[in-house]
């Protein structure tokens, strides 16, 4: 709709453009450069967005909300998950997004698969994943041990049965079953009631909060496209992820994401925030403490966990039971019912491909070991620790997505994310050496600026008693 500066303005303008094709709008923003050329710019930009295979395409998985439910106590309530709709929607600003559910085949215009927060995946959904890995794809899976519930008053750290800790094994990788905690790290905004006698006053202060792993320039790969172009990444509820070499023998490693040495790790978590009466976060760090690695990626020839479509063998079951029935019914059994399916036909499967056995060298597998990294209520409450939108981990996988089909170009601008510079966490005692030193050099300041204040007094004085004994 035309905008009007003012009630009684007659002149009307738009802030805006858009494009449709009656399925999808285009929203086309006023260009920078006010001429002809940046308004035809902007428009041929805008119809990329309807044009098969101008943009990347990004195939993305993430669990699916459990039904609404009355919020009845005596029934069981289904356990809450994480939304995706942020991630989505900043990534379709820039690349084709098609979010699938994994029970059918990748669709085959898709450059890369990220797979977030998977929950209990079934076979044929970890086979299609498989398959696109196979035919030459970029899959990305972030996952932990733990999935986190959120709600107003609790936060409680669930263990995870993704139903991919198999097929990762069967290509090296772990997700090892605890979760990292470290003093360097995000911190926390928290309401905290302070009483001034007798009115209670409701602030918002920063905690410790070590689950909220903070990876600085050290820990993230300076060599490698993916992680080059960002400053500072906040990985929360992570889980430390181990690599077999002895499986990786035809394929190359490559390191993205480790924590700082002050690293510990926790296999019971309690992740609700822990505040005492001084007002501090009483997190006391294990002795055992270490780098972790967050996140990894391998590149080359991998082979497949599946020797047989999980289609067939449900087709088989499907088969049989159907003999079985027909011979209590007393039913003559048809020769398809009989359970001797041992290829896939149209008929009685519908479209069934064959397993692709061993991938090309142009496939890679990259884990995060984090399945809540891109969550909203974690970007959330990132956002608000920060002060400002937190997008660094969305440009993460922007910068994936970039480099999955070599166009990292626009890496460098992209991963030019802004984000508060904090102090790293530090002791008490490195606390209290810093706080005596300022006063210290307060001190010696002030001292000073009295010597300079001084001086010129004694020196006129010492002017006067000569000029008295010289006379």
């Amino acid at each position: 709709q035309p905008m009007a500066a003012s009630l009684f303005d007659l002149n009307r303008f738009y802030f805006y453009l858009t494009l449709t094709d009656g399925e999808i709008v285009v929203t086309l923003p006023i260009p920078d450069t006010q001429d002809s050329e940046g308004f035809e710019r902007v428009i041929e930009e805008g119809l990329k967005r309807f044009a098969t295979g101008l943009l990347t395409s990004i195939a993305i998985y993430s669990p699916e909300q459990p039904a609404q439910m009355p919020n009845n106590p005596y029934m069981q309530q289904p356990r809450q998950t994480d939304d995706f709709n942020e991630v989505q929607t900043r990534l379709a600003a820039d690349f084709d997004i098609s979010p699938v559910r994994l029970n059918d085949p990748i669709p085959a215009e898709s450059d890369i698969l990220m797979v977030l927060q998977p929950d209990a995946l079934s076979e044929l959904q970890v086979f299609h994943v498989d398959q696109f890995l196979m035919s030459g794809g970029t899959v990305l899976v972030a996952s932990s041990a733990y999935t986190t519930s959120l709600t107003q008053q609790f936060m409680t750290a669930i263990p995870t049965n993704t139903g991919m800790a198999d097929w990762l094994a069967h290509h090296g990788v772990e997700i090892e079953s605890t979760m990292l905690l470290d003093t360097r790290n995000t911190k926390l905004a928290l309401p905290v009631t302070r009483q001034v006698g007798p009115i209670s006053i409701q602030e918002v202060r920063m905690f410790d909060y070590p689950f909220f792993i903070e990876v600085l320039e050290e820990g993230l790969n300076r060599d490698n496209p993916v992680t080059n172009s960002l400053s500072q990444l906040a990985l929360p509820w992570s889980s430390p992820i181990l690599v077999d070499g002895e499986k990786q023998v035809s394929r190359s490693v490559t390191t993205l994401i480790t924590s700082s040495e002050s690293t510990w790790r926790d296999d019971a978590p309690d992740i609700l925030p822990k505040v005492d009466e001084t007002g501090l976060s009483p997190y006391v760090p294990s002795l055992d403490q270490q780098s972790e690695t967050l996140g990894v990626l391998i590149e080359g020839r991998f082979e497949s966990f599946f020797e047989e479509s999980p289609a067939i063998e449900e087709a088989r079951a499907e088969a049989e039971a159907e003999r079985l029935a027909a011979e209590e019914a007393g039913e003559p059994v048809e020769p398809s019912a009989a359970g001797d399916i041992t290829e896939p036909n149209e008929d009685t499967l519908g479209t069934v491909a064959g397993v692709i056995s061993q991938s090309p060298e142009s496939s890679r597998l990259i884990v995060i070991g984090s399945s809540s990294f891109v969550a909203d209520q974690a970007i959330g409450l990132l956002s608000s620790a920060q002060g400002q939108r937190y997008t660094n981990t969305i440009q993460l996988l922007a910068n994936v997505a970039d480099w999955a089909v070599e166009d990292t170009a626009l890496m460098s601008i992209r991963g030019r994310g802004h984000f508060t510079r904090t102090l790293p966490s530090q002791t008490n005692a490195q606390k209290e050496t810093w706080e005596y030193l300022n006063y210290g050099i307060a001190v010696v300041l002030i001292l000073g600026v009295l010597l300079i204040n001084l001086y010129p007094r004694y020196r006129r004085r010492q002017y006067r008693e000569l000029r008295e004994v010289g006379a």
